[in-house]
């Protein structure tokens, strides 16, 4: 009960750091991702008017990224919103830290903290 409750607020924790981000039209660049809500609006249109493709998970290739400020450009829009992406590998190399000097993993510490098992 305890360890799903940290667990929880941890990953609660680390939504907050990813999310919407508003930028300018200029700044868009390679590697950046959208919203679903963004190319679900404006997808077909792009597609009609663009050779624009489909972009992978990693974001937008340095073509899309160019199309993508003229098409925004052409329809007078001033900001857009991306997808701020947090690595989780911070966290894992900060969890390995903090277990190599407590040198008990956490979830053992909070296992034993609230008398779990």
């Amino acid at each position: 009960m305890g360890v799903t409750i940290f667990l929880k607020g941890f990953l609660e924790i680390y939504s907050l750091g990813s999310g919407k981000k508003k930028i300018k039209i200029a700044d868009i660049g390679p590697g950046m991702t959208f919203s679903k809500n963004f190319f679900s609006k404006f997808k077909k249109e792009l597609e009609e008017e663009e050779n624009f493709g489909v972009v992978s998970e990693n974001g937008l290739d340095e073509q899309q990224a160019g199309l993508l400020k003229k098409w925004c450009a052409n329809k007078n829009m001033e900001f857009v919103k991306i997808m701020k992406k947090n690595s989780f590998a911070a966290y894992m190399f900060a969890g390995a830290i903090f277990t190599l000097l407590a040198k008990i993993s956490i979830i053992n510490l909070i296992m034993e903290i609230f008398k779990i098992g």
